[in-house]
């Protein structure tokens, strides 16, 4: 063991001494040297010796900014303070000094090809000066719009820092400035084509290696799907439920391919899943939609809910196992209460069938493959619409109450038995000879 550490130490060594070399035949880039360098020099190092646990490092690099906000909160107050006194044209000049220092730092970060956390640094420096100086342009001259305008103005301007910087941090900034997008006088044209300008950037993030900020970048992506969800025009609960199984099937998808991979839009999918499939259980708001206008097919096209039925149809298909073709039943009862086939009272009973068959297959699964996770979510679906149904019937306070404490109790039990019982299983399986 200790001549291994030793091996591994003196080919370190070697490495460090040989990026000098690499650096002047032009073979690595300055800053690869100094991510190398920096990488292998923190791993011969003791975790003492490296600044304490990632959780401390973090620690002191928001004690780092919060001080840094601290600095220009009080430069902004002093401006503030004299700001009415001070002439319209020199005004102007301070709304555009904090772009022209973001402007700097972009280039020097560009110029010098500085690493991650300069371009995140750089991408949301930029994008605040923007904001900063279409706020204060707003007030020195008068101006007016709308809060939609105002963020429609200031997306046009910082997607594409998000491209030029590869900025994960910007990128999440702006899905969620998407949002203001909803409602008011932005036309449904506009939201998609914002939509579609950011979505090219997670599909390369999702395709390149697993590198610095790129585990965010699938967690972040779930701000653009609530945002397509919630975009339709038309149809908006049968979009939304189209979106969240067609996310559910996807992460099933992933889990498959990548051998049991948990990824966010498994996580995402199927904890809306199971709300979704309870609410449809335990009210008829989603089997009573209509739309007015019955004499034609065509306005029941219409919406955004097509393109992930389809998605969520074909993952399922191509799948073809027992789960993923269940999944299909709750957005098929959807379409039926769309086109209105079914009356809202026996879809509504369908759906109270759909989400307690759909808690035993999770726990059918769960069971099969020991896994806690599939289980608690399989006893949730059951124990909600256990609880929703006995607290909906005529039944005094303290049985309600007793009972949710004992389902509670039996909730808690039941992990802490299965959680022993699989580790007992597993110490067992990998305690067993195998056969040779």
């Amino acid at each position: 063991m200790k001549k291994a550490a030793e091996e591994e130490e003196n080919n370190r060594s070697w490495l460090l001494s040989e990026l000098p070399k690499l650096l002047r035949e032009g073979i690595i880039t300055p800053a690869q040297a100094e991510r190398l360098s920096t990488y292998y020099s923190s791993a011969s190092e003791p975790q003492s010796r490296k600044g304490g646990s990632p959780f401390q490092r973090y620690f002191l690099l928001a004690l780092v900014i919060v001080g840094v906000m601290h600095i220009c909160g009080g430069i902004i107050l002093l401006f503030a303070y004299n700001w009415e006194q001070l002439p319209r044209a020199v005004r102007t000049a301070v709304a555009f000094m904090p772009l022209a220092f973001a402007s700097a730092t972009g280039f020097y970060t560009i110029w010098y090809k500085k690493d991650a956390r300069w371009r995140e640094a750089s991408a949301l420096l930029t994008s605040a000066a923007f904001a900063a100086l279409f706020a204060l342009l707003s007030q020195i001259y008068g101006l007016r719009s709308s809060p939609g305008a105002y963020m429609e103005l200031l997306l046009a301007l910082s997607i594409p820092l998000v491209y030029i910087f590869s900025s994960s941090a910007l990128a999440g900034l702006c899905s969620l400035g998407l949002f203001a997008l909803l409602g008011g006088d932005i036309a449904f044209l506009t939201r998609i084509t914002f939509l579609a300008a950011l979505v090219p950037f997670f599909l390369l993030r999702a395709g390149r290696q697993k590198e610095e900020w790129t585990d965010w970048s699938g967690w972040l992506s779930l701000l653009l799907i609530a945002f397509f969800a919630l975009s339709s025009d038309r149809n908006l609960s049968l979009n939304i439920i189209m979106t969240v199984f067609a996310l559910f099937e996807t992460g099933l998808a992933l889990r498959s391919r990548d051998e049991g991979a948990i990824t966010p839009w498994l996580v995402a999918g199927a904890a809306v899943a199971v709300f979704l499939m309870t609410f449809g259980a335990l009210n008829d708001y989603l089997w009573g939609l209509r739309i007015s206008d019955s004499a034609s097919i065509w306005p029941r096209l219409q919406g955004l809910w097509p393109i992930p039925f389809l998605l969520c149809l074909t993952l399922a298909l191509k799948r073809k196992t027992l789960f993923s073709l269940f999944l299909l039943i709750f957005p098929l009862l959807a379409l039926l209460s769309h086109f209105a086939l079914l009356p809202a009272a026996t879809l509504y009973l369908m759906a109270g069938l759909c989400a307690f068959s759909f808690g035993l297959l999770l726990l059918f699964y769960g069971f099969r493959a020991r896994e806690l996770l599939i289980i608690n979510l399989g006893t949730a679906q059951l124990l909600w619409l256990f609880l929703a149904k006995f607290f909906d019937s005529a039944i005094g306070i303290l049985p309600r109450a007793i009972a949710a404490i004992i389902t509670g109790l039996l909730f808690i039990a039941m992990n802490l038995l299965l959680s022993r019982r699989f580790k007992t299983a597993a110490r067992t399986d990998s305690e067993r000879p195998s056969d040779e």
